[in-house]
């Protein structure tokens, strides 16, 4: 969101209209997510062309008196990536070449977690009691395997490494490149994460996301009934993640939600709104 934001201003000021993708994302909490929610509500000002992912999205341009005629709802490009990325993964058995390539070699048995937590606001306290939870979890289940892309950041990366370098179900790995971020979501049972992108990815693999923050800017994933706020509080962490690995009929309804952001069709909306306008 911040090159967005520097890409939008320059455009801007040379006089070239600006088209902003995945528009109108708000959690009208300047600190949740820092910087992303001040950068998108500043880019807004200055866009021509908003393609809002949701009719909420929409709702919230118009609600900053941003022009109906400006708005169009075309759904989110990551489900289109979303799709054509499972397709291809899923052909000849590459996901499994995938994992393999990170050493993520899992029986039938096992039972996968993907977990990623990156964002600033985690940072001390936040990111210990992730560990903690996590420790818990895998303590407790046995089967149940947890691949973690580490985020390169010290505040993130030394403590995770400390608390998990030789855990054998805490799979430590460098973060992922997006075939195999999509073949390791295609083998967990769900996600643990703070990231805005996983609450999209999540549903569109019809896998439930446990969303590490108090906030977000995609609250549709947790209305439709995919995903959970849980924050970085240990016990909830702890409580909403059992839930998941007991309680078949819990799991059955977050995994059969509909997905809030799109069908796969994005993209060409966005390039028929453009040229329509041309």
């Amino acid at each position: 969101t911040s090159t967005v934001l520097a890409a939008g201003l320059v455009a801007f000021s040379m006089r070239i209209p600006v088209a902003h993708v995945e528009a109108g994302l708000r959690s009208f909490d300047l600190d949740h997510p820092f910087p992303e929610e001040g950068n998108r509500q500043l880019v807004s000002r200055i866009t021509k062309w908003h393609f809002a992912p949701t009719e909420q999205s929409k709702q919230n341009l118009l609600q900053e008196h941003i022009p109906a005629k400006d708005i169009t709802v075309t759904g989110n490009t990551v489900v289109d990536a979303v799709y054509l990325g499972r397709a291809l993964i899923h052909q000849d058995a590459t996901e499994l070449n995938y994992l393999k390539q990170h050493q993520l070699n899992f029986s039938e048995k096992d039972r996968v977690v993907l977990i990623t937590a990156h964002r600033r606001e985690n940072f001390g306290e936040g990111i210990m009691n992730i560990c903690n939870a996590v420790e818990h979890i895998a303590t407790k289940f046995k089967d149940v395997h947890f691949v973690w892309p580490v985020h390169l950041n010290p505040a993130v990366h030394d403590v995770v490494h400390v608390k998990f370098s030789d855990h054998p179900q805490i799979h430590l790995v460098k973060p992922l490149d997006y075939p195999s971020l999509l073949a390791v979501i295609d083998k967990a049972e769900f996600i643990l994460t703070d990231s805005g992108g996983l609450q999209e990815e999540s549903p569109s693999f019809h896998k439930p996301v446990l969303i590490l923050r108090g906030t977000t800017e995609r609250p549709e994933v947790v209305e439709v009934g995919a995903g959970i706020l849980v924050g970085t509080d240990q016990e909830k962490i702890i409580q909403e993640s059992e839930k998941l690995l007991t309680d078949a009929e819990h799991y059955r309804k977050m995994a059969e939600a509909p997905n809030p952001f799109g069908d796969g069709k994005a993209s060409l909306r966005i390039l028929d709104q453009i040229a329509l306008d041309e």
